[in-house]
């Protein structure tokens, strides 16, 4: 399965909850998963958090879509870590007129 776009909506109040953005990919141009949260930890390492829903008023989330294994899992880490690098990287050349 390969990722064929990666949209990302950077959260603007990032300082306030560590989720850096959501993004939505399209998985081999047919299937498409939103509210991919990328999440900084304290050590300033990232990772997915996959669209989940609480389960009844518990504390507990179930995922509503999950990667099966590891290696699709960092693949899939990767593309979104990859295309939020490139859009902070865009935001700053279109504020500061630098390449």
């Amino acid at each position: 399965m390969t990722v064929t776009k990666v949209d990302i909506w950077v959260n603007n109040n990032s300082s306030k909850n560590n989720i850096l953005a959501y993004a939505s990919v399209v998985l081999d141009s047919e299937l498409c998963i939103h509210d991919i949260k990328l999440i900084k930890r304290n050590d300033d390492s990232t990772f997915i958090a996959m669209p989940s829903k609480r389960l009844n008023q518990e504390e507990k989330f179930l995922d509503i879509v999950h990667p099966c294994n590891a290696e699709f899992r960092t693949y899939l880490h990767t593309e979104i870590l990859n295309a939020y690098n490139e859009y902070v990287k865009s935001m700053q050349v279109e504020t500061t007129g630098e390449k």
